[in-house]
């Protein structure tokens, strides 16, 4: 049984896997400028994350017994996901960075370049803001959606608006776009919200915009 120190700790060391893990998932954020710059690249450096991603995770979780495959092959790689994964992932292949990918890739393919970038500005900034406000303020448990909080919600709302106000310009679609990335936010999908938070906020901004 923790004593109330080790309980302290135990939640400090969540929080700082949480923050580089959320941190980690913000660099989606820099996908809209990349297009803009080069749109071929953008899409060869989702394909190739993809790839390089998916076999690193075949090699962590099949050669977990065999350090000098994990070494030599995607050791930096193999390192920083067991940072991040929460309970229950260590020893499965973690698909949130591939439904991140997934997520931001399709949004990109689909829509518009300022809907596609809402709805990418959503899942890095709104879907963090939920994860790390949820922790940090756990203001009463949304019903209906596995134990996120009310924290989460406004940090999605307030993160998500603020981002949709620096493209749009409109406060008003702004905070109609940020409550409706929280309400995906806030349904249950666990890792498959990489995909619905984007999808869902880049076509209500096309429709709006």
């Amino acid at each position: 049984m923790r004593s109330a120190t080790g309980y302290l700790k135990f939640g400090r060391d969540i929080m700082r896997h949480e923050t580089v893990r959320k941190c980690l998932h913000m660099q989606i954020a820099f996908l809209p400028m990349i297009y803009r710059l080069c749109e071929p690249l953008a899409y060869a450096l989702l394909a190739g994350g993809i790839v390089v991603y998916s076999l690193s995770e075949y090699v962590r979780v099949q050669c977990s017994r065999d350090l000098a495959c994990t070494r030599v092959l995607f050791r930096w790689i193999n390192s920083v996901t067991l940072f991040v994964s929460r309970e229950g992932e260590k020893g499965t292949f973690m698909i949130a960075p591939l439904t991140l990918a997934f997520g931001a890739g399709l949004t990109m393919l689909i829509f518009d370049e300022k809907a596609f970038t809402i709805g990418i500005f959503a899942l890095a900034f709104g879907d963090t803001a939920a994860a790390l406000c949820g922790r940090l303020l756990p203001i009463h448990t949304l019903p209906y959606s596995n134990h996120k909080s009310w924290g989460g919600f406004l940090g999605c709302t307030i993160a998500t608006a603020a981002a949709v106000f620096i493209v749009t310009g409109s406060p008003g679609k702004a905070l109609v776009i940020g409550l409706a990335a929280a309400v995906l936010e806030a349904v249950p999908f666990t890792d498959y919200d990489n995909l619905i938070i984007p999808l869902g906020t880049a076509f209500l901004a096309g429709m709006l915009l």
